[in-house]
């Protein structure tokens, strides 16, 4: 599973699986995950294996106050992976973090220029420019700012959250359109930001919460381990170059897939926590995750896009959607006697295949649904499925499919 950081006075947490009373109950999979155990575990050395299903999975909602942090060795990572994307990144940390140092030794790694405007010491037409007068096109014009990058670079906003709030307008259109005015930023160009934490004081100017949901939040952290290597002399490690991968068209199925059994974390406003689950926060992820980041840093780079809660959530989901690229639920609805069916140690794909078809169910295609669920090792999980659907589409009760399935499970309903 994937170890979370915490805030506060609480351990790091994993779901341990309370024993289950029939190995291919439903009910079971949910009371497997009542329990927690805790343990110590550092983001940065999470391992995770893809190919091993968790069969007591639980896809409830969990709202935590976690944070998930990164340490100074992987937020270059964490930038390439961002950016390959086409999105902006922003850093939350502490001051003396070492956040300028840090992009200024990315910046030299991948032979950009990094341009920096320190915002809390700006004055907005520095970084809008200046009008003046067009006479021969009778119009208004912008100069932009000498700073103003004229080939490929890194921008980097530092002290963004401590700025005016006219200087900050300016540096998210910038952020958000890639220009300002009629200049627009060449191709190539990456942007960072830096922010502050409020509880670190420091004149800190709230972020709106509809322009905090644009960008990706990382939390930055120092680590002993690299303190001390630094301090001693030794050389650090070259930083890691990630290639962009190509973004196929659409939504990443994995995504499609999370929000099909959870379809309450499409859209959850938050007035505090500056990443929230959104429509357009969930095509981040989708971003991100084309580029193919590991798991730990995928994680990490969810946290930021939706929320801590919903990213810890979506990645116990994958296991299971990987697993369940055998089992389209469109190929079941099309060829429900022929469509693969999971066995019956496979908790964790019934129970998601389960949903799924609850979820899915209606008038037209239930004659499909009943005859599949008919096929599945243990007759609670097609009890839950058809309870589900008729819950969802009452309309359902009145069919000869749902009476037909009642009568041979009467034992079970």
């Amino acid at each position: 599973m994937w170890p979370t950081k915490r805030r506060g006075r609480r351990p790091f947490a994993t779901w341990r699986p309370a024993p289950r009373s029939s190995p291919t109950s439903p009910a079971s999979d949910l009371a497997g995950c009542t329990q927690v155990s805790h343990v110590c575990y550092h983001v940065a050395h999470i391992s995770h294996t893809p190919e091993k299903e968790n069969p007591h999975l639980t896809l409830s909602s969990r709202t935590t106050d976690e944070i998930i942090y990164c340490t100074p060795r992987q937020l270059p990572v964490l930038l390439q992976y961002v950016w390959n994307a086409g999105r902006v990144p922003i850093i939350w940390s502490a001051p003396g973090m070492g956040k300028s140092q840090i992009i200024m030794q990315v910046g030299a790694t991948l032979q950009m220029p990094v341009v920096s405007y320190r915002l809390a010491q700006r004055d907005p037409t520095a970084i809008s420019g200046i009008p003046f007068p067009d006479m021969a096109r009778r119009v208004l014009s912008w100069i932009p700012d000498e700073q103003w990058p004229t080939l490929a670079s890194i921008i980097f906003f530092d002290e963004l959250n401590r700025a005016p709030i006219l200087v900050q307008n300016a540096a998210f259109q910038i952020m958000d359109e890639r220009r300002i005015g009629a200049s627009v930023l060449p191709a190539g160009c990456h942007i960072v930001a830096a922010v502050n934490r409020e509880q670190d004081g420091g004149g800190i100017i709230k972020m709106p919460q509809a322009l905090a949901n644009r960008f990706v939040h990382l939390h930055l952290q120092s680590d002993v381990d690299d303190w001390c290597a630094w301090a001693l002399g030794g050389q650090p490690e070259p930083m890691r170059l990630i290639p962009k991968a190509p973004r196929p068209p659409g939504i990443h199925p994995a995504v499609i897939g999370f929000i099909r059994f959870r379809r309450e974390a499409l859209h959850e406003y938050s007035a505090k926590a500056p990443a929230w689950p959104s429509a357009r926060a969930w095509e981040f992820v989708s971003d991100v995750l084309w580029q193919n980041p590991p798991d730990d840093l995928l994680l990490q780079l969810a946290a930021g896009t939706v929320g801590h809660a919903r990213a810890i959530e979506f990645g116990g989901f994958l296991p299971v959607f990987r697993r369940m690229q055998t089992f389209s639920v469109d190929a079941i609805l099309m060829t429900p006697m022929t469509a693969p069916v999971p066995k019956a140690d496979e908790g964790a794909s019934l129970y998601a295949i389960s949903v799924a078809l609850g979820q899915l169910a209606n008038e037209q295609n239930f004659g499909a649904v009943a005859a599949y669920v008919d096929r599945l090792p243990s007759e609670e999980y097609g009890a839950f499925t058809v309870h589900a659907a008729l819950s969802r589409v009452p309309a359902i009760g009145s069919m000869p499919e749902y009476q037909g399935w009642c009568i041979r499970h009467r034992d079970t309903r």
